[in-house]
């Protein structure tokens, strides 16, 4: 409990401080004033919990201070020191201001309840208080609210981090590890939050997390230091829950002047966030890192092409699985990447996390999770995941995500082990329609998307969706959609006389 001690009389100050230790109380005196004037600069400056006044103080008395200084800390509990012959004059600012009051000389058992009396209700309103930012914030994260709704002016100053899970464990395991973490970062901002101070925890989809922080400007150095603070003790959560098969990664926004600008920051970081791959998880990583690792295109490629991997690992996608190591295998023999070994380190130190291959991402280099990865998902589809069907939306899953690819269905029969005829007429029956049919009715939709947007060259639409011809995408869209793709986006069409599939 943050206190400040304002009288005339250092012994009347000496005096309260040679009792805190008496209470049991855990207080902290922030600072003395001698008179009226000091007070509102001390109040000003730490945002104190209690305020211990004089009602009888030089410059400016004490119900004036109090009425000065409540502009600047709304949350601050004034106790009025108050003798005998004052008693009367005392109950009335009581009523007035909703302060305490103790007669002088004051002894430990009234000291002691007054700071109980306001250690509880100091409790019941921070935890209301936080209750309220932290709903707030949720609505603000989630886009239900106008963030000038949620903003309080110029009076705050906040910070928000996103915490990443990246493991191959189960759906129930994972969930699990979810909400130990949410524990412990809670416990971690009760013990941090005073004063002013507010904090929210967010859960989002899937294995994220959000936890936002703020602080009253007028504190801004105190704020900025309480950041540093919970970022430190963030890293010793992570540090603790990360193991061989799972990490946890805390993504850091800097400082924010609203929380307009607090939720672009959490947007902008979840839009980093794929980056941790190559950036290292299960550290702490600021926004400006990621955002100089995402200037790179090869780096970015790389890390796109990695949270494939995890995905497609993670929902059991094999054939996708294959292509995306492929992919990353050829990327990370490039020479931009082949000679960086803190990035090879870390895409070692992310594979052991997101593939369920048993073993320590130390001791394996990206190329030997590739190569297990790639023998599990060889192994699954040679086992056919199962039944005829589940290979059938495998194919599908693949020509939603790479539909722009040279495809044909003798290559994908073959990383499935089956013959071309077999899995054209599976895929005919299980879908209505054939392999072809359907690639085409995949990139006739995607370029459709593209056409709308009004800010893509139809030669460049052509490229997106697999067609190096112009001349041949424009046939095919014309009969597919009844008109063709330079009619379709001059005129902003949204629909035409599809023909049926």
């Amino acid at each position: 409990m943050r206190v400040v001690i304002a009288d005339d009389e250092s012994l009347v100050r000496y005096s309260l401080k040679s009792m805190f230790d008496e209470t049991g109380i855990a207080v902290t005196v922030v600072g003395e004033a001698t008179n009226g004037e000091e007070l509102v600069a001390l109040v000003r400056r730490h945002l104190p919990d209690v305020a211990f006044v004089d009602i009888k103080m030089p410059r400016l008395d004490g119900l004036a201070a109090i009425e000065a200084a409540s502009v600047y800390s709304p949350e601050t509990h004034w106790i009025i020191l108050t003798s005998y012959s004052e008693f009367t004059y005392a109950q009335r600012a009581v009523k007035l201001g909703a302060v305490d009051y103790l007669l002088k000389p004051v002894g430990p058992e009234e000291l002691r309840g007054a700071l109980e009396r306001r250690r509880l209700d100091s409790e019941r309103e921070r935890a209301a208080r936080n209750e309220e930012f932290e709903s707030r914030m949720t609505a603000l994260l989630n886009r239900t609210i106008r963030p000038e709704s949620v903003d309080e002016g110029d009076s705050m100053i906040s910070f928000g981090t996103l915490v990443m899970i990246d493991t191959a464990r189960s759906a129930q395991e994972r969930e699990s590890l979810k909400l130990e973490l949410c524990d412990a970062f809670r416990k971690s901002m009760r013990e941090g939050i005073t004063g002013g101070r507010l904090a929210g925890l967010v859960p989002l989809a899937g294995d994220r997390i959000c936890i936002v922080l703020a602080g009253a400007k007028a504190q801004q150095a105190d704020g900025v230091a309480f950041f540093k603070r919970f970022s430190g003790r963030g890293a010793q959560i992570i540090d603790r829950f990360s193991q061989a098969d799972a990490a946890a990664t805390l993504l850091a926004t800097g400082e924010c002047e609203s929380y307009a600008r607090l939720a672009d920051e959490v947007l902008r970081l979840a839009e980093l966030a794929q980056l941790r791959s190559i950036a290292g998880v299960g550290r702490v990583l600021a926004k400006q890192d990621l955002e100089a690792l995402e200037a790179d295109p090869t780096v970015r490629a790389l890390a796109e092409t990695l949270a494939r991997i995890a995905d497609a690992s993670r929902t059991r996608q094999s054939l996708i699985l294959l292509s995306e190591l492929e992919d990353a295998e050829r990327l990370l023999a490039s020479p931009e990447l082949a000679k960086r070994q803190q990035l090879l380190k870390a895409a070692a130190r992310f594979f052991g996390s997101s593939l369920p291959v048993k073993a320590s991402a130390e001791e394996r280099t990206p190329a030997d999770w590739i190569a297990a990865a790639r023998a599990e998902a060889g192994r699954r589809l040679a086992h056919r995941e199962g039944a005829n069907g589940e290979l059938v939306e495998q194919v599908k899953s693949y020509l939603d995500l790479r539909y722009a690819d040279n495809l044909t269905i003798a290559v994908l029969a073959e990383r499935l082990h089956i013959t071309p005829n077999y899995l054209s007429s599976l895929f005919h029956q299980r879908v209505g329609m054939t392999f072809v049919r359907y690639l085409t009715t995949r990139r006739m939709e995607r370029a459709r998307e593209l056409l709308s947007s009004g800010r893509v060259q139809i030669q460049e639409v052509a490229r997106r969706v697999g067609y190096h011809s112009t001349r041949h995408f424009s046939r095919i869209f014309k009969a597919f959609f009844g008109i063709y793709p330079s009619d379709f986006r001059d005129e902003g069409r949204g629909s035409g006389s599809r023909e049926e599939a």
